[in-house]
Formats: structure tokens, C-alpha cells, sequence
């Protein structure tokens, strides 16, 4: 849009302040202009399913070609199809590759058109289409499609014993369609991008790693099956080609999860060949009709697609009805409303839709441009900077960071408050930060540090749940301890308002939390221990907290149990404050009695680390001691 409308160079960046003015390698410039174009006459909504349902029915209809131009047979049809259904709405972002999946089937189209001739009318087709491929989005499907006719083409010709001249015409067209895939805006060439892709990138973004997410798919197996089907009658036909190019692409499915759509589309096309080969051969030869078990293998590899392709069609339906929760739509509109901009700190996924939002008068720390734009350094520093305290004052301080939308959960919320943020407004599932005073502050630290109320705060809760009540959306986890709060500052005996709450009923861990230390605070041991138990994602702290209870109860081989749990969970990052709490914990049970699950060797370990001083001059333990620690 911004190309279009405002003249700025889609090969520079302009949204982050992190890369801005940096050149962004082979942006989807045609796809670009094609989904702003869409959006532009039918409005957003009706632009974007606009774009995927061209996509789609384009990518069907090459496919029922290619299906006619092979002659494939009923089965494949049966078994193709539905599968490809599964395959699309796999992977049905709207992005670039929605249109490159036709591709691939007109790259197969013209593999089977060459008939493995070195022509001008046969290889020039090829490379045009991939010169318009390397300047729409990366052609790697086509170079290991086109990879596969060229090792047919030279396995003709060692059978035919081609000469000189054959061999010079074959390196030839190779050299050319190699060169064809520098012809773009960067003068980059896709294949040695993807062979200097970072392996890195798949132990942080999920679509670079194996596809371990989509073994809960029954239909999945089916394709694994149709994925060894293709290559046993690769083998059995002889088809070098097909066999390296499914070779290829299986490879790359298997470690790649975001290949598991291009690649399978193009497996399945090579599947409907090689039956239809095999068909043809059989009646050709009169050979007797196939066996039974063979008819049951292909009435389940058809209806399991089948079944899962509509099972998949309901569930992104359901899943569409409240995915408006998934975005800071409400946030959003609040920084426009209230002309909110600057730099925004952001949670990785959110960055596109800040930028959709917000630009050109905010701009981000990251989005999904990773290695087009952003190094894998640069990921690693976010990463660290939602890690650690100290990481995440030195970006913000770097950058003069104003905003932050980060996802609204206790960790977050205490770190950035640490870095000097305060909550001023929280939506569904995230929250904006302002670095210095926000507007709901109290709110914010009674969610991220609930064990650090006082009696200062009383006086500003109700205040500050008008605003929340006139402000932010009824949906938001940030009211639930702010209700609480009043009731608990306004009950007239607090210890029967406690009492008299049920820990069935309380709807969020936030509200949890608040109601468990003032529990703790009124020695109300059970109240807390089953407020605890309900706590639906327990973080290090909870379990602390939970052998603080089982301490103030008297049961002691409970509370080295807590604790045991704590030592064992995966620490996001662990401060002073934290040993020292865990010192005081594991302290008051050693005093009990000898340890019956950990060792004294820990306590002795948090003792060197804490040092002498405020070992010596630490009291009793007592729930100040998590406000002391916090």
C-alpha cells in the first residue's frame, strides 16, 4: 500500500526502528500490489478470502489439469484430491506461496510437456516461468523440479550414447535456467539464499523445525503413506527424475514443517503420474485384476483425507468465530483513539499487525520478516530480552523504547515493570505498556507481584476500578484482582469475606494469586492450598508459595516436596530475589528435620550464593518475605 500510494520503496525498510532504512532481500512485491489491489476494491475482509479462494480454486483447477493431461485413473483422482484439500488448509495464511502452489503444477505441467527434448519450444517455456517465479516469490520447488528433468534428460542421453553436441546443448540450458534465478531486484539467486539459511532458525520459529505439530493429524499419515507409495514405484518404473525430486522434497518436509504443503502438492501430482503409468501399463498387458487388499488400502487412504479435510474445514470455522481474540484489537484502537505512538517493544507474531495498525506514526522492534530482514542475531536478542531483566533495560534504554505489546501474563508484566513499564491498558491476550507512569499501574502490579499488596493501596482501588470498568474490555484477565481488591478493601471482616469466597468460582490464575497471599496473610492455610490447586499454569513462584503453605500447616515433607517441584521446573530466569526466597523456604524445613527428598548439598549451594550478610540478618519467614523478594 505504501508503494503504491506513497512512492516508498518496498526494498527498504520503513516499519521497524531496530532495521529501518535496511534492504530487505527479494520482498513478494507482485503479491503485494496483487492482495493491496484486492483490499483495495472489496475491503479487507472481503479482499483477503478473495485472494485465498483465487489461490485455491487455481491451484485445484491446474491440478484436475494435470490430472486430464496424464490420463491419471479414478483411484488417483479418489486419492489425490482430498489430500490436497488437507495439504491447503494446512497452510492457509495468506501469504506469497498461496500462489506458488499452481505454480509448482504448471512447473510439472511443463516437465511432462519437454518429453525430455533440448528445444527452444520445450526448455523455453521452463525458463520463463522460472524467471517469473524468481521475481514473484523463491522458485526452490521449481529448481528441484526442473532439477529432476534435467537428470532424465541426461539419463537419455548416456542410454542413447548422445554425443558432444547433445551434452553441450544440455549443460547449456542448465547454465541458462541457473542464470535465470539472478534476474531479479537483488540479483540473489534463491538457491544459494536457501543453501546460507541459517540451520539456527529452527530451534526458535516453529514452521523451520520438523513438523511435529501436525502428527495429530490422522490424515498426516495417510500422506506419509502416499509420500513411500510415490517412491517404491519411482523405483519400480525406473523414473530417476520423479525419484530425486521426491527425495528432495520428502527430505524437506520431514525437517522443514513449512515445506510439508509445497511439498506435498508436488508429491501427490508425481503419485498421480506414476499410477497412471502403471494403469496404463496394466491394461496394456492384460494383467490380472488386482487383489483384494490392494481395494481396502485405497478406500482408506481416500476416506481418511476425506473425513480429516471436513473435520479441518469445521475447526478453522470454529476457530475463525473467536480468533478476533487472538489480536489487540481493542489495544489498538485505544492508541488511535488516544494518539498513542512511538516505538513499540512487540511479541514476535504481533509485529505484522502493529504495522497494518499502526504505521507509519508507530513502529516495531520485530515481525515476520525474519532473514528476509532480521538477522537471526537480532531474534536471539529478543528472545534474551524477554529473558532478562538486565538485557531488556539495556534494548529499551538502546532504542528509547516508548510502548511495549507483549503477551499479558505474570512473568512479562514483572519484568517490564522492572525496566520502569506500568501496565496502561490490557486487552484479551495482551497488554500495552507505557515506559513511565501508566494509567492503570495498580492494576498492573497487582497481577504481575500480588504477593506485594499494602495497605498504601487501598485507597486507589476503587478509583482505578471505575476507570478499568469504563476502559477495558469486560474479557480482560487484569479485572479479575482488581474486583477483588475492592471487595476485599471494603468487607467489614475480611477473614469471613475470604471465608466466604470459592475457589471454584474464581475464573482467572490473576484473581487466583491475589486471593491465595491474602489467604497466606490471615493464616488461612486450607483457603490458599485450594486456590493453588486450581491455579491453571503454574509458574516457579506458585510452588514456593505452595511450600510457604504446607510451612505455615505443619507439614513439612509437603513443603520440601513443593519445592523439589520448583527446583525441577523450567526457570524462565532466576534472580537474587528468587534464591533468596528459596534459601528461607528450604531453611525453615531443614530446621524441621533432615531432608527426605533433596539434598542438604542444595541449601549449602544457596548459602554461598546469598553470602553471609543477608544470610545473617534474615528473620522469620513470613509472606513479607515474597514482597521482600519481588
Amino acid at each position: 500500500m505504501d508503494w503504491v500510494e506513497n512512492g516508498l520503496s518496498p526494498w527498504v525498510d520503513h516499519y521497524s526502528f531496530t532495521f529501518q532504512g535496511e534492504e530487505i532481500k527479494s520482498p513478494p512485491v507482485a503479491f503485494q500490489v496483487a492482495l493491496w489491489s484486492a483490499v483495495d476494491l472489496l475491503g479487507e475482509r472481503g479482499g483477503f478470502v478473495t485472494v485465498k479462494l483465487v489461490a485455491f480454486l487455481l491451484t485445484l483447477g491446474l491440478m484436475g489439469a494435470w490430472l486430464k493431461q496424464i490420463r491419471a485413473p479414478v483411484i488417483a483422482w479418489l486419492i489425490v484430491l482430498p489430500l490436497m484439500v488437507c495439504l491447503l488448509q494446512l497452510r492457509a495464511q495468506i501469504r506469497p506461496e498461496l500462489f506458488s502452489y499452481a505454480v509448482s503444477i504448471v512447473a510439472l505441467m511443463l516437465y511432462h510437456r519437454t518429453r525430455l527434448r533440448l528445444t527452444l519450444g520445450a526448455i523455453g517455456p521452463v525458463a520463463l516461468l522460472l524467471w517469473i517465479w524468481t521475481n514473484y516469490h523463491s522458485p526452490i520447488i521449481g529448481y528441484v523440479i526442473f532439477f529432476g528433468l534435467f537428470i532424465d534428460i541426461a539419463w537419455r542421453l548416456i542410454k542413447e550414447k548422445g554425443g558432444a553436441p547433445e551434452w553441450a546443448k544440455w549443460a547449456g540450458w542448465g547454465i541458462v535456467l541457473v542464470g535465470v534465478g539472478f534476474l531479479n531486484a537483488s540479483l540473489s539467486h534463491p538457491v544459494i539464499g536457501m543453501l546460507r539459511f541459517p540451520a539456527e532458525w529452527k530451534f526458535y520459529i516453529q514452521e523451520y523445525g520438523p513438523p511435529l505439530a501436525h502428527l495429530h493429524f490422522v490424515w498426516f499419515y495417510v500422506l506419509m503413506a502416499v509420500a513411500v507409495l510415490t517412491l517404491a514405484l519411482s523405483v519400480k518404473q525406473r523414473r530417476i527424475g520423479y525419484l530425486l525430486i521426491s527425495v528432495v522434497l520428502i527430505y524437506g518436509a520431514i525437517t522443514m514443517a513449512r515445506m510439508v504443503a509445497p511439498a506435498g502438492l508436488v508429491v501427490l501430482a508425481i503419485l498421480a503420474h506414476l499410477l497412471a503409468d502403471a494403469w496404463q501399463s496394466r491394461r496394456t498387458s492384460n494383467q490380472p485384476s488386482l487383489p483384494s487388499w490392494t481395494v481396502y488400502a485405497a478406500v482408506v487412504l481416500v476416506l481418511i483425507p476425506l473425513l480429516s479435510g471436513v473435520q479441518m474445514a469445521r475447526d478453522f470455522m470454529r476457530e475463525n468465530r473467536t480468533s478476533w481474540s487472538r489480536f489487540p484489537d481493542a489495544l489498538v484502537q485505544h492508541m488511535i483513539d488516544n494518539d498513542l505512538q512511538g516505538r513499540i517493544f512487540n511479541a514476535y507474531p504481533m509485529g505484522g499487525y502493529l504495522i497494518w495498525r499502526l504505521a507509519p506514526a508507530s513502529q516495531v522492534y520485530i515481525d515476520g520478516r525474519t532473514n528476509i530482514l532480521y538477522p537471526l542475531s537480532h531474534y536471539i536478542e529478543l528472545l534474551e530480552s524477554r529473558a532478562v531483566p538486565q538485557t531488556l533495560r539495556e534494548t529499551t534504554d538502546r532504542y528509547a523504547i516508548d510502548w511495549a505489546v507483549v503477551e499479558d501474563d505474570p512473568y512479562t508484566l514483572s519484568l517490564f515493570q522492572d525496566a520502569g513499564y506500568e501496565l496502561e491498558f490490557a486487552d484479551v491476550e495482551y497488554v500495552l505498556l507505557r515506559h513511565g507512569p501508566g494509567t492503570f499501574e495498580l492494576t498492573g502490579r497487582l497481577a504481575a507481584q500480588p504477593w506485594c499488596w499494602n495497605a498504601g493501596m487501598e485507597g486507589r482501588v476503587r478509583d482505578e476500578l471505575a476507570q478499568a470498568v469504563m476502559q477495558l474490555p469486560g474479557s480482560a484477565s487484569m479485572q479479575g484482582p482488581l474486583h477483588l481488591a475492592a471487595g476485599f478493601v471494603g468487607a467489614s471482616n475480611r477473614v469471613d469475606w475470604l471465608n466466604s469466597i470459592i475457589a471454584d468460582r474464581i475464573a482467572t490464575d490473576y484473581a487466583r494469586r491475589f486471593l491465595i497471599y491474602r489467604n497466606l496473610e490471615y493464616g488461612l492455610i486450607d483457603n490458599a492450598l485450594n486456590l493453588l490447586s486450581a491455579v491453571e499454569v503454574r509458574s516457579p513462584r506458585d510452588y514456593l508459595t505452595e511450600a510457604f503453605a504446607q510451612i505455615q500447616g505443619g507439614d513439612y515433607r509437603a513443603a520440601e516436596q513443593a519445592v523439589d517441584a520448583a527446583l525441577r521446573h523450567r526457570w524462565v530466569y532466576i534472580d537474587y530475589a528468587d534464591v533468596f526466597l528459596q534459601y528461607l523456604i528450604l531453611r525453615e524445613i531443614r530446621r524441621a528435620g533432615p531432608f527426605q527428598v533433596l539434598d542438604d548439598q542444595i541449601l549449602q549451594d544457596l548459602e554461598k550464593q546469598i553470602g553471609d550478610g543477608p544470610r545473617k540478618q534474615s528473620g522469620p519467614l513470613t509472606t513479607a518475605a515474597f514482597c521482600a523478594s519481588g
